[in-house]
């Protein structure tokens, strides 16, 4: 393959803005590091400045690795009073004397809660014997529902039967609607 003088040309224009653009890439890099250097810089006196202000005066800023007790929040040193009553305590009722109610932990020992009611037995559908109690539910495809029946939890989903005669016919949030031949059982969670 001959070469002419007009390949001779491109080859030295082409070279030639190579040439620039490193040029400029040298440059730019060079201002850059430079500012970068100079931010730096000035962070680390920021830091020996806040350092010494922490420490107080005439003593020497210690090294980052090694914080000193001082240079903590008061937050995190002030001690705190504990609370009036425990916060994990459960929001019960108790009756005290003339039959007005105070919560749980501002009355004396002798003092009985009151006992919630509950829940009918009509209200769960039963297979068997044993009635049904709906002890958890996991959405997402599928939605899972944990039942309670005869002594053992169940995982079911939408179209299971459990026991061969109750089928789940829908699983949502807070319920799992049970269906057994023309009867509809709907089971709330909690309850």
């Amino acid at each position: 393959m001959r070469r002419n003088g007009r390949d001779r040309a491109k080859v030295i224009a082409l070279s030639a803005i190579l040439l620039v653009v490193w040029a400029v890439v040298g440059v730019r890099y060079a201002i850059l590091s430079r500012q970068w250097r100079a931010k730096m810089s000035a962070a680390h006196h920021q830091y020996e400045q806040d350092m010494a202000r922490v420490a107080g005066p005439g003593t020497r800023p210690e090294q980052p690795s090694a914080p000193r007790a001082e240079s903590r929040p008061a937050s995190l040193i002030t001690p705190v009073a504990p609370p009036v009553q425990d916060p994990f305590l459960p929001v019960l009722a108790r009756r005290g004397s003339g039959g007005a109610t105070t919560p749980v932990g501002t009355t004396a020992e002798e003092e009985e809660l009151t006992p919630l009611p509950p829940p009918p037995m009509e209200a769960y559908p039963t297979v068997g014997e044993e009635s049904l109690r709906l002890t958890g539910i996991v959405m997402g495809t599928p939605s899972i529902a944990v039942v309670r029946h005869g002594g053992k939890h169940h995982l079911v989903r939408v179209g299971d039967r459990l026991d061969g005669e109750l089928r789940v016919q829908a699983i949502s949030r807070d319920t799992v609607t049970f269906q057994d031949g023309k009867k509809t059982y709907q089971l709330r969670l909690g309850r």
